[in-house]
Formats: C-alpha cells, sequence, structure tokens
C-alpha cells in the first residue's frame, strides 16, 4: 500500500511581482524505531538517519549542493521563516516552514584548504556549485551569533546582500536566519556557520526559466521521481522517494 507525506514547502512560491523563489528543503531519510507508551503498548515512531559525508542534498540544473561531513540529522520540527525580515518586497502570507534539519558548522576556509575544516563531530558544512548564476537563499535556525557565511574558493568572503532574524516562539536564545546573496556567479562556494551551530532547514533561488522555477504548475505536468538525497530516479521501487508534478512534491513510501 502507498503511503504519502505531505511535504511542508512546495517546491515554487511567489516572492515578489517580478520574481518567484524556488525551495530546496532538506529531506532526510528516515527508520523506524520500536518502544512502549505509557501503558506498555508497542508503538514505532520515525528517526532521522544521520547524513554521511558527501551527500547530495540538492542537484538541478541551477545548483548541487554537497555535505562536506557527516552530518546531525533531525525531523518533525516547525520551523517558520519570516521572509520580510530578509527582503521587504516579500509577501507576508508567503511564509515557509521546514521540518527536516542537520546540524550546521565548520571553520572558516584558509589558504590551501578545501574544503574547511570540521569543527566538531557530526557538523558540516555545505558546499556549493552553482551551475548559472541566481539569486540565493539559505534557511537556518541559529543561536544569536547568524554567522551564516558564504566563501569563493579564493577563501574570500562573499557579502550577504540582506539577512534577517525573528526569535523562537519556544526558545528565546534561538531563532529563525534568513540569508541572501543576490545575482550570485556560476563557481564553486562554500556556505557554513562559523562560532556557533545551527539546523540547515532550506535553500532557495530565484532564477530563470533553465531552472525549477520555470516548471509550470499544472496537473497534466509530467511525473518525477528523487531519492532522499535529491537525484533523479528512473524506475523507483522499494524504498522511500520524493514525487513531484510540476510545483508540487510529496514524500511516497514505494
Amino acid at each position: 500500500m502507498k503511503k504519502i507525506f505531505t511535504l511542508l514547502a512546495v517546491a515554487a512560491m511567489a516572492f515578489s511581482a517580478q520574481a518567484e523563489i524556488t525551495y530546496l528543503p532538506v529531506v532526510c531519510n528516515t527508520k523506524e524505531v520500536a518502544g512502549e507508551d505509557g501503558d506498555g503498548n508497542p508503538t514505532t515512531k520515525l528517526e532521522a538517519v544521520n547524513f554521511e559525508a558527501g551527500a547530495v542534498l540538492f542537484d538541478n540544473d541551477v545548483l548541487k549542493a554537497t555535505l562536506a561531513y557527516a552530518g546531525k540529522a533531525g525531523i518533525n520540527a516547525e520551523y517558520e521563516y519570516n521572509l520580510n525580515a530578509a527582503d521587504e518586497t516579500a509577501t507576508p502570507s508567503m511564509t515557509p516552514v521546514f521540518t527536516d534539519w542537520f546540524e550546521f558548522r565548520s571553520k572558516k576556509p584558509a589558504e590551501g584548504v578545501w574544503p574547511p575544516e570540521a569543527d566538531g563531530s557530526n557538523r558540516t558544512p555545505v558546499m556549493l556549485e552553482m551551475k548559472q548564476a541566481a539569486t540565493i537563499y539559505a534557511f537556518v535556525r541559529t543561536g544569536n551569533n547568524k554567522n551564516i557565511t558564504l566563501w569563493g574558493t579564493d577563501c574570500a568572503e562573499v557579502a550577504r546582500t540582506s539577512q534577517g532574524y525573528t526569535t523562537d516562539p519556544t526558545s528565546e536564545s534561538n531563532g529563525f536566519f534568513v540569508a541572501r546573496w543576490d545575482n550570485l556567479p556560476a563557481g564553486s562556494y562554500v556556505l557554513t556557520e562559523t562560532g556557533g551551530t545551527g539546523r540547515f532547514s532550506a535553500m532557495g533561488y530565484e532564477a530563470g526559466e533553465s531552472g525549477i522555477a520555470g516548471i509550470e504548475a499544472d496537473e497534466n505536468a509530467p511525473v518525477e521521481y528523487f531519492n532522499l538525497q535529491g537525484i533523479r530516479v528512473n524506475n523507483p521501487e522499494n524504498g522511500l522517494f520524493i514525487r513531484r508534478q510540476g510545483n508540487k512534491a510529496v514524500k511516497v513510501v514505494l
């Protein structure tokens, strides 16, 4: 029997009258863990499987994102990001909510060291390959340090165009950070948090029609399947996959 789980972010949403943002949420693999409820009855729950070093988060016509090191993963969060905090043109009703995450941190890159050195176990930066120029976003739940930084292969920091931070109502010492870089050229980069550890939830981008943002949301659009690393699968079977049709995506067990 096919089970369908709603993915709490659509593939594309209007960000302003002139541009669209395509969300790329982190999607963790999961496992069933046996347990008992308070009455001693057997139960099962889903737990996240940690990411391995080299795991591919996303790979499409615009960008490829890979984890440099192993990363602790989590699921079932409700992280709500205020787009207006990062861009005054954002539509207030367009508030993305992401559920899956991994621990995000590394040391600053140094000359001759690529990727940057790890900073603690099960924490990792994101290695980013921009296949075409695009405006990109990073969505991270983090503490008050807000050191979400993009670096080029020359170890020079790429300045953020804008940023926004809203306090997590469940934890005053943490909040939801949105960082934006406009018209980032094609090339190789590393995205990391230094001086603190965040929970990386998603990326986003604005690009031309050659990117996924140009796919029309239509019930007659072709159906595509991807594994949990974001790689397209032609004949999915015996596992958990992401099913995408137009601008809608769901997790399915086949």
